[in-house]
């Protein structure tokens, strides 16, 4: 009974998946800021994906050998115009990163491992500040990054952030 039960639960599924519409690719900087020393690559090495300044439209941070960004849309659509502004203009950004949701705030701020420091960005629009304007930085842990501290977070079908575990980390 339990094999003809799949059998019917895929063969209604079927036409649903096959009609489903394949992930649209967006170009958000086709030149990202920043060239890893001894290369003349621009290459982008931290890459999260949050809702930094809206409860709508995702934004990117990106770190790169030479700072860390902020990608926001300026039209409100995943297509349209990416505006960056500097979270950090200075530091090189490598291993992971990850938006973190500071318990009595909105919006997430980064923690990522930056110069062999592990570090927190506080988002400045939880206090009234301007995101587009550098953010204010916690250091956890002055004497090295994490490749594997930040993990741990997953996203549910409409993107949004449900967990984010930090291990061996406590951020007050």
């Amino acid at each position: 009974m339990k094999p003809l039960f799949m059998l019917a639960l895929m063969a209604a599924l079927a036409p649903v998946v096959a009609s489903s519409q394949a992930p649209e690719t967006y170009i958000i900087d086709p030149y990202p800021a920043g060239k890893p020393g001894g290369s003349n690559v621009n290459m982008s090495l931290v890459k999260t994906l949050g809702f930094f300044t809206s409860k709508t439209i995702p934004s990117v941070v990106s770190g790169t050998g030479r700072g860390l960004y902020l990608y926001t849309s300026s039209s409100g659509e995943l297509s349209g115009r990416w505006v960056r502004s500097t979270i950090d203009p200075v530091g090189e950004f490598y291993e992971s990163s990850a938006a973190f949701l500071k318990a009595g705030d909105t919006y997430p701020g980064v923690v990522a491992s930056r110069s062999r420091q592990l570090v927190w960005y506080s988002n400045p629009i939880n206090r009234g500040g301007d995101p587009s304007q550098p953010w204010p930085m916690v250091i956890i842990n002055p004497y090295a990054g994490c490749h594997d501290c930040v993990s741990g977070m997953w996203i549910r079908t409409d993107c949004r952030t449900s967990c984010v575990r930090l291990r061996r980390v406590r951020v007050r």
